[in-house]
């Protein structure tokens, strides 16, 4: 939050310290990450060009190896990035990107790692990113008011999506829906939800499925002035902390970088990193990092409040203590309360089996769990893997 605060909503994407997100930034001209991929890869050097080496290495990837890390650690589930904004995807999709040939990992990692953690006695959940998509919309994100209206809406993109969910849940059954930067206004949310409260009836949904209507809101950015306005008060809202947006349901809420300063009846979950970034950046440093007192005080302040701490580790360092040198995967350390239980509200739109399934996953989440997630997209594995390769900086 620290460069949004400085430099605003155009000046932080320029600089973004996620790593994540790379190719955004990559496209914006005049920025550092722009620079310096020019520099070191050249202009005719794309972001796809990445995928072989990639692929390449991924070959040497062990999944049992990072299994039985988790669980040395007390992990009791892990959640992976299937799919962020760049659409890399991470699975044997039968619904490939339709713009990019061979834009994929060559092995199954989400099976294979679900396999792997759940042989140990530990869940699987899964991210997966259905609002920006930056192959179907090439235009860079650069200002707080284009987040709302950068979001694909043609009905193509709301099958791709969709469909990608529908495999998800019915090939590996994720013990965790975790959407993000909401999904097409026109899609069919609640009876994706239902969907998978039928398939995995004890399963959780984050609160980030949002759907914005685009028609009133580029209305609204005509108005002089109102763009502006739009930037100052998100901005605003950021700082503060108040990041979750309404959604047809969600069975938790996820602030990120901030914290609820209230108790509250509703589970939440903080995100963030140890540092300012969730994908692995090299030019993060000991001095960019939460202390452990500060990270043990965090903690203890979120659990007191109902909350759980969904935190960024990373693993460039603690992967050299594994057989093979992976370490570009974003580890999430969650601390639910022993209180922690689904939400028992009615969704509109739920078919009758679906409710019955949440009503019956109510009763059984009263369990303290430590988790893991991580974050592998396609580039920011690629600086890791790659040290020439630098995310974006701070």
């Amino acid at each position: 939050m620290q460069t949004l605060k400085k430099m605003g909503w155009s000046g932080h994407l320029r600089v973004n310290p996620y790593s994540e997100w790379y190719l955004n930034t990559l496209r914006i001209e005049g920025s550092p990450t722009q620079e310096y991929h020019w520099n070191t890869f050249g202009p005719d050097f794309s972001y796809d060009d990445f995928v072989p080496r990639f692929n390449e290495a991924n070959k040497r990837w062990d999944p049992d190896a990072w299994a039985a890390l988790f669980e040395r650690v007390g992990a009791r589930y892990v959640v992976l990035t299937s799919k962020h904004c760049e659409s890399f995807q991470l699975w044997p999709s039968a619904h490939p990107n339709p713009f990019k040939k061979d834009y994929t990992a060559k092995r199954d990692i989400v099976g294979e790692l679900a396999s792997a953690v759940r042989a140990r006695g530990m869940r699987m959940g899964l991210y997966y990113c259905g609002g920006f998509d930056w192959t179907f919309n090439t235009v860079p994100l650069t200002t707080a008011a284009d987040l709302g209206l950068s979001i694909p809406q043609s009905p193509e993109y709301i099958e791709y999506c969709t469909s990608h969910w529908h495999e998800l849940i019915e090939r590996y059954q994720p013990s965790v829906m975790w959407g993000d930067v909401g999904f097409p206004f026109k899609a069919d949310v609640p009876t994706l939800f239902a969907h998978y409260y039928n398939n995995v009836p004890e399963g959780v949904i984050n609160d980030r499925f949002y759907q914005v209507d685009p028609v009133p809101l580029k209305k609204l950015l005509r108005i002089p002035g109102m763009r502006g306005l739009v930037n100052r008060t998100l901005t605003k809202a950021f700082l503060d902390g108040k990041t979750s947006t309404p959604t047809v349901h969600s069975d938790f809420t996820t602030p990120e970088y901030s914290s609820n300063r209230v108790l509250t009846a509703k589970k939440w979950e903080t995100c963030r990193g140890l540092g300012y970034s969730f994908g692995y950046n090299r030019n993060e440093t000991a001095a960019h990092m939460l202390t452990v007192e500060e990270l043990i005080r965090m903690f203890v302040n979120i659990v007191s409040k109902n909350g759980n701490l969904l935190l960024n580790v990373d693993l460039w360092r603690m992967a050299r203590s594994l057989t093979c040198n992976w370490s570009g995967w974003k580890v999430w350390v969650h601390g639910w309360r022993s209180t922690a239980k689904r939400s028992s509200a009615h969704v509109p739109g739920i078919p009758l089996k679906a409710r019955r399934a949440r009503r019956l996953a109510c009763a059984s989440r009263k369990n303290r769990m430590l988790s893991m997630q991580f974050c592998w997209t396609c580039c920011p594995v690629f600086r890791s893997l790659f040290p020439d390769c630098v995310p974006n900086r701070a």
